[in-house]
């Protein structure tokens, strides 16, 4: 069983295609298979239709036996002789057999007549009017298929009697038409040939460089191209799909450029966050520094205080005894 949902559009195309025809290939054979048959019947009914006109022009004698114009001698020999030179359709004719299959009237083989035709047979063996006169002595009449040579031919050609008529040139009609139909349907599979690959050509071809662009696309490729020339003429869905597809593929571009724009942004923030961040450690390192020379100096500026106070009260000390000693003088 074949799984469509895994062939691709170009191949369901061809099975498609491919069914019609087929499908065309068996009607036209079941034609032909059916025509023969109903041109042999038409023939059959032809024939049957020639025998009645024939038989009506006997009746026509046999009600002058009944109505005493004629003998029934001489309304036979006036019947022999009327459809004797009777033709129907231009060549076909009529001939009378009795119940035993005695020839009584054949209009183109005038040396049969009076013969007995129970041992006259066709080149396939068929006793020709032994069988006839069987098929007569049925009800409801019947048919029989024979070889019988054509006048002023020596070639057998086929031929059914109710009377009797050839069809050979229904053969001949049958592969004329035959001939016909498969013209026509080798004309028809050629043109939906065609038109299968002008629809594959414009159909499974470009869906295919779409499929390979999407693809592309999935696997990061924004520069990937869709070869589809009649794009942008085109108005069906193929046309449609390959459109957006590129209108896709530009605002993925555009997203893309934009998104690496910020990152850049970003990065320069956080370099600039980063450098902040130096510049802020370097400047209280800085300060530090600066504060430690401070304490030192004011350290230092304290002892040098302390020690000029020590100065000053030894002196003081120093002066008030010179004073006194010197009052004590």
């Amino acid at each position: 069983m074949i799984n469509l949902s895994n062939c691709t559009i170009s191949t369901k195309l061809r099975l498609l295609l491919g069914i019609v025809a087929v499908a065309f290939l068996a009607l036209t054979a079941y034609d032909l298979f059916t025509l023969r048959g109903t041109l042999v019947d038409g023939r059959k009914q032809n024939v049957k239709n020639v025998v009645e006109m024939a038989r009506s022009t006997i009746d026509h004698f046999a009600r002058q036996v009944q109505n005493g114009t004629l003998s029934q001698d001489d309304a036979q020999a006036q019947a022999l002789a009327t459809v004797k030179v009777q033709r129907f359709d231009s060549d076909k004719y009529v001939f009378i057999i009795d119940r035993s299959a005695h020839i009584l009237m054949h209009p183109v083989k005038p040396a049969l007549e009076g013969k007995d035709g129970t041992g006259i047979s066709d080149e396939n063996g068929v006793k020709v009017f032994a069988d006839l006169a069987k098929v007569a002595a049925a009800p409801q009449g019947g048919y029989l298929a024979y070889l019988w040579p054509k006048p002023d031919q020596k070639i057998s050609a086929q031929k059914i009697s109710y009377g009797a008529t050839y069809i050979d040139d229904v053969d001949d009609a049958f592969w004329q038409r035959a001939i016909s139909d498969i013209i026509v349907a080798l004309v028809v599979i050629i043109v939906v040939g065609f038109v299968g690959a002008a629809i594959s050509r414009s159909t499974g071809r470009p869906l295919g460089n779409i499929t390979r662009a999407i693809n592309g696309l999935a696997q990061g490729d924004n520069n990937v191209e869709v070869d589809i020339p009649d794009a942008e003429d085109r108005q069906d869905e193929i046309g449609e799909l390959a459109r957006s597809l590129a209108v896709f593929r530009s605002n993925r571009k555009r997203n893309e450029a934009a998104r690496a724009e910020h990152e850049r942004d970003q990065q320069t923030r956080i370099e600039r966050a980063r450098r902040v961040e130096q510049l802020i450690g370097q400047f209280e390192g800085d300060v530090t520094h600066n504060l430690n020379g401070v304490n030192d100096a004011v350290r230092t500026l304290h002892g040098t205080a302390g020690e000029m106070t020590r100065q000053s009260a030894h002196t003081t000390d120093q002066a008030t005894a010179v004073a006194a000693a010197t009052d004590q003088a």
